[in-house]
């Protein structure tokens, strides 16, 4: 009796495992690329690139163009103080 219960444990793990292999072809595989295609194309590629690293290059290409505004000369008014 005890050798019969070992062998029919032993089967139903065999089974459980090649269902558990078969899940993993059928389902978790392909979904992982899938996940792994929208993060890289949806997240990186289009939200990332007009939201925050967007904005991110857009400021700093904004204050690249007013920094050559500045000159680093003191104002006329202020002029007068300088020795």
């Amino acid at each position: 009796m005890a050798l019969f219960l070992l062998i029919i444990t032993i089967y139903k793990c065999a089974i459980k495992n090649n269902f558990d292999e078969l899940y993993e072809n059928i389902f978790i595989k392909p979904l992982k690329k899938i996940g792994l295609f929208f993060w890289k194309q949806g997240d990186q590629g289009i939200i990332d690139r007009f939201g925050p690293d967007g904005i991110s290059k857009l400021i700093k290409k904004l204050s690249d163009k007013t920094s050559l505004f500045h000159t680093g000369l003191p104002k006329l008014g202020k002029s007068r103080f300088l020795p």
